[in-house]
């Protein structure tokens, strides 16, 4: 983000280089605010966003970047027509097939997520969990930090008898 300050600032010769985790700005804002209006159109409440993404021009002004994302997040920056340099993040791991064990525990499921847990789907994971009643839910993300939507997604547990256990973050 301080690239639009500091990059005139720099040698001509320097190789500006951003550091991409995330969508870009732009993208982000609109995708949660997009999931806010569905959430206010579908349960008829409003809830506020949960993280404001300031706009940068850090994209603009770099020579490369590198990105911890997938082609998606890639795909959200393309418009500036930059080199990028994929890091990976994860190492695939090949599983042996279920067993009883497995088997028995197909009916749990485990939900992830840190902060914006609208923008990242929860709210349409609890609708589609009180839609089946025989499979349990564990959420493990800041559910009693988002005053915003605690109420919303405890009322919607509440109503529709969703067991929810908020293991906080892992």
């Amino acid at each position: 983000m301080n690239l639009e300050r500091i990059g005139p600032q720099l040698n001509t010769d320097c190789v500006k280089i951003m550091h991409i985790e995330t969508a870009h700005w732009l993208f982000h804002m609109n995708a949660q605010h997009q999931r806010l209006l569905d959430l206010q159109r579908r349960r008829h409440a409003t809830i506020g966003p949960c993280k404001v993404v300031s706009p940068n021009w850090a994209i603009e002004n770099a020579d490369c970047a590198i990105i911890l994302g997938n082609d998606f997040t890639r795909s959200t920056y393309a418009y500036a027509h930059k080199p990028f340099y994929r890091i990976p993040i994860s190492a695939p791991t090949v599983y042996p097939g279920p067993t009883a064990r497995t088997r028995a525990c197909r009916r749990s499921f485990l939900w992830f997520g840190s902060g914006g847990l609208v923008h990242k789907g929860l709210d349409l994971v609890l609708e589609a969990f009180a839609q089946m009643p025989d499979f349990y839910l564990t959420v493990c993300g800041p559910v009693n930090e988002e005053k915003d939507s605690n109420g919303c997604i405890r009322r919607s547990c509440i109503r529709r008898r969703i067991s929810i256990r908020s293991g906080g973050l892992m």
